[in-house]
């Protein structure tokens, strides 16, 4: 892919000065296309690897998980005027890095997907016995409940590609890291 996409970067820039304008539209498709392509590419692995390259559940600190992942969110929770509000989450067995991703996919997703008003998340949790529920709210557009089972499933999008970034993989990402630390 990345040859294809670099070929057409080096005709896009040899026909800059060129008047065919075809042409140059043509170039930016192919470009704009396989860089998509390896976007779809890479988020299909990731979305294999949860099986194949998982660790061994070990004891997770959920509340240096939640740090971790709010420290490499915090340009997007600042530009975005986002706030993030966290009660003293549990310790869990678990696949350290899995959550991490979990808890990232589902705070960027409430950064990209607020509306007028700055997004606002609050994360906690209730224990019951050795039942742990994290609970993740936000102030995002919402999902209507006719799709809440689809929006989980792999590539599958409720806004054009164009109005939010992304390949629509990444509640289904979260889905199967909560499946297979035997949550939902």
């Amino acid at each position: 892919m990345p040859s294809i996409a670099g070929f057409a970067r080096f005709l896009h820039e040899d026909l800059e000065e060129a008047s065919d304008e075809s042409a140059k539209d043509y170039l930016r498709r192919i470009s704009s296309n396989t860089e998509r392509m390896g976007e779809l590419i890479r988020s299909l692995l990731e979305y294999s690897s949860i099986e194949t390259k998982s660790a061994a559940f070990t004891d997770v600190d959920l509340n240096e998980v939640l740090y971790s992942t709010l420290d490499s969110l915090a340009d997007d929770i600042g530009s975005t005027g986002g706030t993030v509000n966290a009660d003293a989450l549990p310790s869990v067995r678990g696949d350290e890095v899995q959550l991490y991703q979990l808890l990232q996919n589902l705070v960027s997703n409430a950064m990209k997907y607020h509306g007028k008003d700055p997004p606002v998340v609050s994360i906690y949790a209730r224990v019951s016995g050795d039942q742990n529920q994290i609970i993740i709210e936000d102030n995002r557009i919402g999902i209507d409940a006719r799709y809440h089972e689809r929006i989980f499933e792999i590539f599958k999008r409720l806004h054009a590609a164009g109005d939010y970034p992304g390949t629509g993989i990444g509640l289904a990402v979260c889905k199967r890291i909560a499946v297979r630390h035997n949550g939902h």
